[in-house]
């Protein structure tokens, strides 16, 4: 399936990454097996980035439960981009001492499988590093909750955290 135009008020993600009415984005849905799926998304926007780009989301069947539409074309009410007020979420500084206390090695287990995450500090921001695949910028809306490209991280005083997804929440145990 082909998307096409998009205007300003189109959020790609959570962390604002930018495009412009050229945007093109292509879905391609494939079936594993049973309960299993891979969505693909090329998004393609010859004004903002040098080349077209894609990301494939891992999708798995989830029995006895209802299917919800995520985010149609200007709505706002989804409440993953909500304050709880109606207002959008906007981006707030967070004090380098409250950021360094994040600071560490984690682990969470994502359905069997055991991620590794060190979360660091740099420039008055927390940057997340999943198995060694790079570091992405946690985007912070209050003192300990953030958002890692549209997904939740919520941090409490116990050393954890909770990847909130809309599959399940996965508690992030601090290892060191």
């Amino acid at each position: 399936m082909e998307s096409s135009g998009f205007n300003e008020r189109t959020w790609l993600d959570l962390d604002g990454h930018p495009h412009t009415e050229e945007l093109r984005v292509t879905e391609r849905f494939r079936r594993r097996d049973f309960g299993h799926m891979e969505l693909q998304l090329t998004l393609e926007d010859p004004k903002a980035y040098a080349k077209p780009w894609t990301v494939t989301v891992p999708m798995e069947l989830a029995v006895d439960t209802e299917m919800l539409e995520y985010v149609c074309n200007e709505n706002e009410r989804d409440r993953s981009h909500m304050d709880g007020t109606g207002a959008l979420l906007k981006e707030v500084a967070v004090a380098s001492a409250t950021l360094a206390k994040y600071a560490g090695v984690y682990e969470f287990n994502d359905s069997g499988k055991i991620h590794v995450v060190e979360i660091t500090v740099s420039d008055a921001a927390l940057f997340w590093n999943q198995d060694g695949a790079g570091k992405q910028k946690l985007v912070a809306f209050s003192e300990t909750a953030f958002s890692l490209s549209g997904t939740s991280v919520l941090f409490n005083a116990d050393g954890e955290f909770i990847l909130r997804a809309v599959e399940e929440d996965m508690k992030g145990v601090r290892k060191r």
